[in-house]
């Protein structure tokens, strides 16, 4: 029963990703894909990496300010790990980053999945911003404009409730507490649990240590985007800055849907519906986007692997303990 759930759980996603590339092979010239491919060629793809493993240190450094008791190397290598794991299983690496990051914080999990939360939506405020600074260049997208800025609004809206319960985060908890005072189960095992997350939150209150957060996390965004206008430019000379800005902002919105483990087929489909605004063929669009996809796949694969020997641990190990913590989590609400 267990594992039925389990697959009804990843279902959507695969479905998702099944779809996306039925349409990607139905609609591409695959001789033509393998000639935009051959065109980006061996130097580009250096330079494309070499710009993807920078991103990856400019997000570790982020990860290093928000919790400032971590390395940069562990902050890199784990970051990577957590990608590996997204990589094998949908949607597990912010999962995987309360675990991995636990140990050298020296804090409790509950309390990083706050950081996680953070980054998250510091992300996705950055992407549709991106989406929204390049409308006014292109006509063709109103139906999408409304979606853009209501995440936007969203998740700033988020970030200040946030922000607000950490500044009253004792007088949060006392309230808390009043609610749940004739819910022994709730104040003994659930209500300790929120109140870490609360304290989490107290990076929002610190604004130096925010916006050197929020400045990190625009960097690997800004390095993201060039990566990808130097491939645009590789295999399609034309190409502008700001469609790479404008493919990057929806690339991350389209992500965002359920997919199969590392986005297989989202991606892919994403990048095509993006960049046919510029009416770039859907092949040359999917070379990009397979050439682009892959290097980050086996970048961030190969560095969370060594990431995970350097613990000592094995990847089933580290399931078995994600494992654990969602039962104690399920037992804890059930009690």
């Amino acid at each position: 029963m267990k594992e039925k759930l389990k697959i009804l759980r990843w279902l959507p996603g695969l479905v998702i990703s099944i779809i996306a590339i039925i349409f990607i092979i139905r609609i591409v010239d695959f001789e033509i894909l393998a000639q935009s491919m051959k065109d980006i060629g061996i130097i580009n793809i250096a330079i494309i990496s070499g710009i993807t493993v920078v991103s990856l240190m400019a997000r570790a450094v982020a990860w290093m300010r928000l919790l400032p008791k971590v390395k940069f190397l562990d902050s890199f290598l784990l970051i990577n790990e957590a990608y590996l794991f997204n990589n094998l299983i949908p949607r597990s690496g912010e999962l995987v980053k309360t675990f991995l990051f636990a140990k050298p914080s020296k804090e409790n999990a509950y309390k990083i999945i706050s950081s996680v939360i953070v980054e998250r939506s510091l992300d996705l405020v950055i992407a549709a911003s991106m989406f929204l600074i390049t409308f006014p260049f292109i006509s063709r997208l109103d139906n999408i404009h409304p979606i853009a800025i209501l995440l936007l609004v969203m998740f700033v809206l988020f970030l200040i409730s946030a922000f607000l319960i950490a500044v009253n985060a004792e007088k949060v908890k006392v309230w808390l507490r009043k609610i749940g005072k004739k819910n022994s189960g709730f104040i003994e095992k659930i209500l300790p649990k929120i109140e870490m997350i609360i304290d989490g939150f107290q990076v929002l209150t610190n604004w130096r240590q925010i916006i050197s957060v929020f400045l990190w996390i625009s960097i690997s965004w800004m390095l993201w985007t060039f990566l990808l206008f130097f491939g645009l430019k590789a295999i399609f000379g034309d190409a502008k800055f700001w469609w790479a800005i404008f493919t990057e902002g929806v690339l991350a919105l389209g992500i965002a849907l359920p997919s199969a483990p590392a986005g297989l087929g989202v991606y892919e489909g994403t990048m095509i519906a993006a960049l046919s605004v510029f009416d770039i063929s859907a092949e040359i669009s999917l070379g990009l986007a397979v050439v682009i996809h892959l290097i980050q796949i086996g970048i961030t694969s190969i560095i969370g692997f060594i990431a995970v020997l350097k613990q000592g641990e094995s990847i089933p190990v580290i399931l078995q303990r994600i494992k654990s913590s969602q039962k104690n989590k399920i037992n804890g609400q059930q009690n």
